[in-house]
């Protein structure tokens, strides 16, 4: 199961918004011309990962709703639900001036966006995938299940005069935030290329990653001012280690890294796992934009889809029914004689 083209182009668009506009911008004094041009390019670039990002999504939820081998009924008809919750307010904000988009477009397109991203990782946990890729999807769930129930402790607090309800906010938002940042260890545990051509190209990739973004992290955290290291690291929503920043130059540089390796891999889904973890790196933990806001639910869709594909694949090797709900038992042996078909009809 290969990941469709504009899934790549989105999370390529992604990530170059996240170097251009939220760190370099940040981190950086340009000159106003350059300013100006780098602005406009990050534009450019979120932008471009918002449409084709929507557009390989509807793609894929197309495939999801559409054949019952890869998702129980009931799942398929909340998949669908919220979808059609997400899709159409993500449309009306860039639709939309930003003064005519109001709270509640806002809230709404939150909500159907997490949730959406913790039906996919339910959807994917109903396979028999290996357990490093089970692992990263339960853990990414979690994540946006906690991000977004922070958001409602955030929004009911204040509200109701429920002065718990900022600490069960806090705690979840830091649970949230930890799983995010452990998620992509347990996806390379299965995604990276352990022999041959394939190994040696990701070591590469693998250690000039490493550089790259921890080498970054720890520039903004050790040579920046500590405000300024902090104005940096919000955009990437990570407050966990806010007293030691530091932190993240390794965390975050090992997740990019271990991702970026995995791409080299020979197993066409363990590409687009990776690729769904570079989606979701790149729109940071509690996304409320809409360009990061899609970025996460293509990245949910990418990781769900190997995951099934991991399961399929492990299924017809070992003889076994590649889900796990005995009642689904008919529908799954259906997945594994016509796994071929399936992903044909949704890779674009």
């Amino acid at each position: 199961m290969r990941a469709p083209a504009l899934a790549w182009l989105a999370v390529t668009a992604g990530l170059l918004d996240l170097v251009v506009t939220r760190v370099a911008l940040r981190a950086v004094e340009f000159a106003p011309s350059a300013q100006r041009a780098l602005n406009q390019g990050g534009r450019v670039f979120l932008n471009l990962a918002v449409l084709a990002g929507m557009i390989a999504f509807i793609l894929v939820l197309i495939g999801f709703v559409k054949h019952a081998s890869y998702i129980p009924f009931f799942r398929r008809v909340a998949l669908a639900l919220f979808a059609g919750i997400f899709s159409p307010t993500i449309l009306l904000t860039l639709a939309l001036p930003a003064q005519y988009t109001n709270l509640y477009v806002i809230i709404f397109s939150i909500g159907s966006a997490h949730i959406l991203a913790t039906i996919l990782g339910m959807a994917a946990l109903h396979w028999r995938a290996p357990p490093g890729i089970r692992f990263g999807v339960a853990l990414f769930s979690v994540a946006a299940f906690c991000s977004f129930g922070s958001l409602v402790f955030a929004i009911i607090g204040p509200t109701l005069d429920w002065t718990s309800s900022y600490i069960l906010g806090r705690a979840l938002r830091h649970l949230g935030e930890l799983c995010f940042l452990l998620a992509p260890f347990c996806v390379a545990h299965t995604t990276l290329p352990r022999r041959g051509g394939p190994f040696k190209k990701a070591l590469v990739a693998f250690l000039a990653s490493l550089l790259i973004v921890g080498g970054g992290i720890a520039w903004i955290v050790l040579r920046l001012p500590a405000d300024d290291a902090k104005n940096v690291l919000y955009a990437t929503r990570l407050l966990l280690f806010d007293s030691a920043p530091i932190v993240y130059a390794g965390v975050l540089g090992l997740g990019f890294a271990f991702s970026f390796a995995s791409l080299f891999s020979v197993n066409p889904a363990d590409r687009q796992a990776a690729l769904g973890v570079l989606a979701l790196l790149a729109a940071s933990y509690k996304p409320s934009s809409t360009g990061l806001l899609v970025g996460m639910v293509i990245g949910s869709c990418m990781l769900a889809r190997a995951a099934m594909a991991h399961a399929t694949m492990l299924a017809i090797r070992k003889g076994i029914r590649p889900a796990v709900d005995d009642e689904d038992a008919a529908t799954d042996n259906a997945a594994t004689d016509n796994a071929a078909t399936d992903n044909a009809a949704t890779d674009n």
